[in-house]
């Protein structure tokens, strides 16, 4: 304890926080009374852990008292998602997933740049307005397979709203809950089109 009290906090800090963390600092002791920030501060193996820090200035004592929580965990989680969700967004697959309905409840940038819509005019829309009757009946059996448990993959013909007869390859999955039950499916769709021309 005495070791630590001698040295300054920014000394723990990671190089690349210290000019924020400073900042807050300067904040405290000349704006405002109660500030909140991140960074990051070494712990006793060398390793650097992320805090969310809620500091208060007394500034008649010249002091700042404040309260650290860890959230490491919760840090690297967002990054692996903003990591995934840019993945997901980027990929030149349709991504979407159906609720027990078969309506929307997300869908990636490929689907809604393919039909023109922005993602708030598709959320809550069944699939039945975007593959049409027909093709839906046919669908109606792999979906209530995948309900169940089970992934399913198969190709089928899709008309989409430029006119153009596209040939799809369709893969569905059960999405499961924490508690193991399924909410529901989880479709990915690829054109196959350009490969089948080479094809014949």
């Amino acid at each position: 304890e005495e070791e630590f009290l001698s040295q300054p906090l920014i000394m723990f800090t990671h190089p690349d926080d210290r000019p924020s963390t400073l900042a807050a600092f300067h904040q405290l002791s000349e704006e405002v009374t109660v500030f909140d920030f991140h960074n990051r501060l070494r712990d006793i193996r060398g390793n650097y852990r992320w805090l969310e820090w809620r500091a208060t200035a007394q500034i008649q004592e010249q002091a700042i008292y404040a309260v650290a929580r860890d959230i490491t965990q919760r840090h690297h989680a967002t990054e692996t998602l903003r990591r995934y969700e840019q993945i997901v967004s980027t990929s030149s697959d349709f991504l979407c997933f159906l609720d027990k309905d078969e309506c929307f409840q997300a869908v990636n940038r490929r689907f809604s740049e393919f039909f023109n819509l922005p993602v708030r005019e598709i959320i809550g829309r069944h699939l039945r307005d975007f593959v049409g009757q027909n093709i839906f009946d046919s669908l109606k059996f792999h979906l209530e397979d995948c309900r169940k448990g089970h992934g399913v993959r198969f190709q089928h013909k899709l008309k989409f709203p430029d006119g153009n007869l596209r040939f799809m390859e369709a893969r569905l999955n059960p999405f499961l809950e924490h508690d193991g039950s399924i909410s529901g499916v989880t479709a990915t769709w690829r054109d196959l089109t350009e490969q089948k021309h080479l094809e014949q």
